[in-house]
This record gives C-alpha cells, structure tokens and sequence, in this order.
C-alpha cells in the first residue's frame, strides 16, 4: 500500500503547508489505516476551519490555495480524498476538478459550493466529484463526517475487488477441478478396461483370493505377492473393529459397503460387495479400491479458500453475497444480522428472497437492471435501492456486484456486496433541508409563506402531518400559535405561558421526545400538564436566537403506525437553529417594511414634519 501523504513520483516533487500531524499518530474513522486529505480552498478562513475539523481525527491534512499549487499537490502525492472550494485565487474550483478529471481514479473528490451554489454543485457531480457540501456556517463540522464516508466507499470498493479477485480464483480452481474429475472420468473407463485399479477378492476367512490393478504399487506389494495373505497379515492386526477389516467383515454379512480408507499417507475410496454363489450363498467378498489421493487435496485446498473468502466477508461492514444463477441459490455472509436484524432462520437463502425485500417502488427497477445486463453480456453492475429491514423500516444501500461467466458465456454467478448507506443520505438530506430553509427566508414574500415551506423541508425529513410553529412574546409574556397544522385540533389562540410539552421544551431549551412513557413521568413529577387531545408520540426542539428562547418547533403523531425516535429528535434540533434565524431575519424584515410604510404614510400627511431617531430607528421625538 502506497504511504499515505508521501510523494507519487521522485524526490523533487512540490511540497507544502501541511497540518503538523506525524503520520505515526494518525488514524481512520473506524480502522488503523491512515487517512491523508488534501484541502484546496482560496479563503484562508475557510480552510483554516477545514483543516481544524480534520486534524481532529488527527489526519494528514495538506492544503493549496490556488488551482496550479492544487494541482501539483494532487499529482505529486498520494490523498485518500480532496475537498476543493469553489472559488481559488487563480481561478474556479470547477476548472481544477475538470483538470484531474480521469487522473485520479478511485480518489473521492468533495467540492465546497456557497448556499447559493447550486448550479456550481450539479457542474462538480457532472465533472467529475463524488459529493458537494454548501458553506454554511457549520459547514466544516460536517465535513470530516464526509470525507470519512465516502474514503471509507472507496476502501471498502477496494477490498470487494480484491474479494472478488479471490473468488474469481476460487471459481478458476472448482473449474480446474471439475476438469480433472472429467478427465479423471475418463481415464477411469480406461483404467477400467486394463484393470489399473486395485480389485480384489476374498474367501470367508478374509484371505485374498485374487487382487489386480496398478494400484498394488500404492500398497507396496508386486503383483501376485499378496495372495494367500488374510486381511489380518497384511494390516498386521487381529482387530476386528479395524475399518478395512470390519467393512469386510460387514460384506460377508450380505451388506454392500462404501468406505474410505487412509493407507501408506494416501486416500482410497473403497466398495466391497459380497461375493455370492450361483444359488446366492456368500463365499467371501469382492471390493475395488480408487486412489482419491489428489481430489481430497484438491478438495481441501478449495475448502479453504471458502473458508478465505468467508473471512474476507467480515473483514468489512458490507454484506456479502454469492448467488448461483443455475439454482437461485444465494450465499450471504453474517453482516445481514448487523446490517438489517435479520438472523440466520429468518433467511431463505434464495435471490427470490432478496427481490421480496427490496421496496415495492424499486423492485421492478432493480431486476430490470440485472436482466439488463445479463442479456448484454456485462459484468458489473451497481445500484441503489431501498431494502427492508427485520424491523418492517427501510435502509437505502448501494449494492455492487459482478457476474462471471463459464467458458461458453454463459451468466453462471454473480458476487458482490450491499453498503447500508442510509446514514449518509440522511446527512445529505439534512444539509439539503437547512439550505432550502436558509433559500426560503430570502424568497417567501411573507411569513406565513416561510412557514408552509419549513413544514414542507421538515416533512422530507420526517413524518410531519401534525406540525406546529409556537413563538413567545417577552413583552407580552404569551405563547402564540402563527403556523398550526393539526389532523385533531384547531389552531389555539395566543395565551399566556401554562404547563404543556411546549412550555416545558421553552423552559428547559432542550429538545423533547415524548413518547407516552416520558409523558407519564413528565406529569407524575408536576413537570408537564395534558394540553389539548393526546397524542402518540410528542417532539419539540427549542427555536433559539442569539442565545434567548423564541419558540418551540414541533411534530406529533396520533397513531400507532407513525412513531418517532431518538435520530428525529436530532434532526429536528439540528435543523431548529436555522429555522429560528429564517424566522427572526423574516420577521425583523416584515417590521422594517411595517415601519416603513408608517413613517411614508406621516411624511405624505405632515410634510414639514421632522424627527429624531436613534440608531435602531426608534423616535425620540419630533417637530412640526
């Protein structure tokens, strides 16, 4: 494996600032391998923040500034990921990612794009990119979350290929067997007909009677020696229990045995069948003995590399499969339990099962593809999808796979692995959901307009069929109500502060799951009162400005079906501080205009009318 950080070609490769990090100390997100980015960002605020995030994972972190020192770096030295702004001192971020277009294979590449950035963002995926992060203010402690993600994809596509490298050769060395068992087969008929095999008989004592093939050699005795020799002799046992012997002794009760016996270090595959009269009376045994010497160590040797390919499975996260076209039959690897809750009996191993648990909206989508590429001849094929957790949730993961095929091309097995990547498209809608809410404050012509848009972000991110804005008044000391969307309650009107879930999440500034059991402690202790019909599950986030309370942001839900947890909690704390500054930069807008217009309106009636403002527009008084 290439050092991390260290020069791609000679010695004389270009050098710059890098975070001082030795590599010694620095580790991954969740292995011993060291992570080196590099950070091509023109605003040195920006990329001071940056390298802060990373080397806090105490990563290798080089930066450039502008396109040509990026460049050099990004060709010089080897970089697990490359986050690139969009704007550098001598030129555009887009340039430089169409410049390593095509030259840096396998190395994910993040670009940074302004909130308004947008068209900037879908010029980087085209170019190129794997992922886009907007600038906002908190933009940076995201960042290593990310980078981390898609490294972590691109090393875990590393070791799929290498997996798939093994059981390529696993599948090479079951068709290099199967060719010798044909051409074992083959000889046979003609070892069969020269009589090359070890064949023998015995009478009712066990003594040898007769005993031809080549297979003497193997048991050290030229041919004819080992007549009038018992069984006995020639082990140099009186065990009748031994299994050679006691096979034979089986034989002569009328039982037809199949064995396999290990002598002089090698295997023989051994039938003896009674050796009957013409009136069916036993005068001894006749058996046949096949040298398997060679198939067992062959067999072994792919034991193992099942056993190699197994482990390989769980060296990552990913579940692992191997599905057999012929049969339908599919192997998966125990990461499903983790991955999806589902246990070993829970399993029917089929692709039929698989394609059950896909998302009704994707199913027809995905066996399309397959199909697709199957009947085209192709090899790889990747998709993302929705898969059905024991749970009844869905997880998004993408899946990657590879068919191989027989001699004639013919599609015989596909190998591959499935990534649960939902956590990651969560982050990336929550990043999406506090940019169009940061959008919606400057384009909503009014207040209630910005609220119809937060309800609409909030219910991409979650069940929001009950959601409500509740705002306090200092100066009046009342809770009031402007945006109340409710499938059991009318809007309330404003009111003075009481003990309900909104008070108390007012009171305290911190966010509230109120399942029913948290309810019931909630009252019991005198924290909480039941306001308004009950619900199923309650969750409220504080809305903050400038570190004071202004409200309460909340979702509910009235049935079973329809629960929140812990993660939805998170996520709407997350997004609550950039709905209170929608909010607050709305409303001090709306009141600026509000002033405005009152103020025309004295000039037009009073136009000798002068006053005194302060600096926040307030009048300290006036003259006619």
């Amino acid at each position: 494996m290439s050092a991390r950080g260290l020069p791609r070609v000679g010695s004389g490769a270009h050098r710059s600032s890098m975070a001082q990090t030795t590599p010694s100390e620095v580790t991954g997100a969740s292995s011993g391998a060291p992570v080196a980015v590099l950070v091509i960002d023109g605003n040195e605020e920006h990329q001071i923040l940056s390298v802060a995030a990373l080397t806090r994972r105490k990563w290798i972190v080089r930066t450039a500034a502008s396109r040509r020192q990026g460049l050099q770096l990004a060709l010089a030295y080897y970089f697990d990921a490359i986050v690139i702004a969009s704007k550098l001192r001598d030129g555009s971020g887009i340039e430089l990612l169409r410049a390593l277009a095509g030259r840096l294979p396998g190395t994910p590449v993040i670009f940074v794009v302004p909130p308004d950035g947008e068209e900037a963002a879908l010029q980087a995926m085209e170019s190129g990119a794997q992922s886009y992060i907007v600038k906002t203010p908190r933009y940076n402690e995201l960042l290593p979350a990310i980078v981390w993600e898609h490294v972590e994809e691109a090393r875990n596509r590393k070791r799929l290929i290498e997996t798939e490298q093994v059981r390529a050769q696993v599948v090479t060395e079951r068709k290099t067997v199967e060719e010798r068992l044909s051409q074992s087969q083959a000889r046979l008929r003609m070892v069969l007909e020269q009589a090359p095999l070890l064949l023998w008989s015995t009478d009712q004592d066990l003594r040898v009677t007769s005993a031809m093939g080549a297979g003497l050699q193997g048991l050290e005795l030229p041919q004819g020696q080992e007549r009038g020799l018992t069984l006995y002799e020639y082990f140099n046992v009186r065990d009748d229990d031994m299994e050679p012997i006691a096979a034979h002794r089986r034989a002569l009760l009328g039982e037809s045995v199949a064995t396999q016996i290990e002598w002089h270090g090698r295997s023989y595959d051994v039938h003896i069948e009674p050796l009957r009269s013409g009136d069916g009376g036993i005068l001894g045994t006749i058996g046949v003995a096949l040298d398997v010497s060679e198939r067992t160590r062959t067999e072994e040797s792919l034991r193992r590399s099942d056993v190699r390919f197994q482990l390989l499975g769980r060296a990552t996260n990913d579940v692992v499969w191997d599905w057999d076209f012929q049969t339908d039959g599919m192997w998966i690897n125990e990461n499903l339990a983790a991955a999806f809750g589902y246990r070993a009996e829970d399993v029917e191993p089929t692709g039929a099962w698989w394609e059950e648990h896909l998302h009704p909206d994707d199913r027809g989508r995905i066996a399309e593809g397959i199909q697709g590429l199957i009947q085209s001849g192709g090899s790889a094929w990747s998709a993302e999808y929705r898969f059905r957790r024991k749970d009844g949730t869905y997880a998004t993961v993408v899946d990657r796979g590879y068919v191989f095929h027989d001699p004639s091309g013919h599609p015989v097995r596909m190998i591959g692995s499935t990534m649960d990547v939902t956590r990651q498209r969560k982050a990336e809608a929550i990043q999406s959901a506090v940019y169009k809410i940061s959008e919606a404050a400057n384009s909503a012509k009014h207040l209630q307009e910005l609220y119809r848009q937060i309800h609409k972000v909030i219910g991409g991110l979650m069940p929001a069929t009950n959601f409500y804005i509740a705002l306090y008044e200092d100066r009046t000391k009342t809770l009031s109500f402007p945006y109340f969307v409710d499938e059991a309650e009318a809007p309330p009107p404003p009111q003075e502060l009481g003990r309900g879930l909104t008070e108390y999440v007012l009171r305290t500034g911190r966010p509230l799951l109120a399942s029913p059991q948290v309810f019931e402690d909630l009252t019991r202790t005198g924290e909480v009162e039941l306001v308004g019909p009950p619900s199923v599950d309650w969750v409220g986030a504080p809305l903050a400005s400038q570190g004071k309370a202004i409200g309460v942001i909340v979702v509910q839900s009235y049935k079973e079906g329809v629960r929140f947890v812990e993660e939805d909690k998170a996520v709407l704390n997350f997004v609550s501080e950039q709905v209170a500054m929608a909010i607050e930069r709305k409303r001090t807008h709306e009141s600026f205009l509000q002033t405005s217009s009152e103020l025309e309106a004295i000039f037009r009636a009073v136009p000798d009318l002068y006053f005194r403002l302060s600096a926040d527009g307030t009048i300290l008084g006036y003259y006619a």
